[in-house]
């Protein structure tokens, strides 16, 4: 992955001090920027201030649009929580996957609490 990519983090949990989504915490959504020191990630930021409100509002579109919006972020990827999910997360990564098409990269992190969905390919 190239330096300085901004990876999106699914779902969108606003910072600091939001209810919990499944049991999942905001802070929860800054454990993979703790595993990088190159990389960009769409969680942290502080809610309240446009830029922040107007990039996680972008969760609430429908998946193709939300892969336009993000991909004008100059984002290279999305991230999915899996625990935050009902359904571990499946339906939203098979909708990601069908917008990308079929060379697009995807893997699971090792302990598969986080999937990863290449949006370079």
């Amino acid at each position: 992955m190239a330096p300085a990519c901004l990876l999106y983090q699914l779902p969108y949990i606003p910072f600091p001090e939001s209810p919990p989504v499944n049991g999942v915490t905001d802070a929860d959504e800054l454990r993979p920027f703790l595993h990088s020191t190159t990389l960009r990630w769409s969680a942290g930021g502080i809610k309240g201030r446009a830029p922040i409100d107007d990039v996680g509002a972008y969760a609430d579109l429908p998946v193709p649009a939300m892969v336009m919006a993000v991909r004008g972020l100059g984002a290279c990827g999305f991230v999915v929580d899996r625990a935050a999910f009902t359904d571990d997360g499946e339906a939203l990564l098979a909708q990601l996957k069908s917008v990308l098409g079929a060379d697009a990269v995807s893997f699971d992190s090792p302990d598969g609490r986080f999937g990863f969905v290449d949006m370079t390919t």
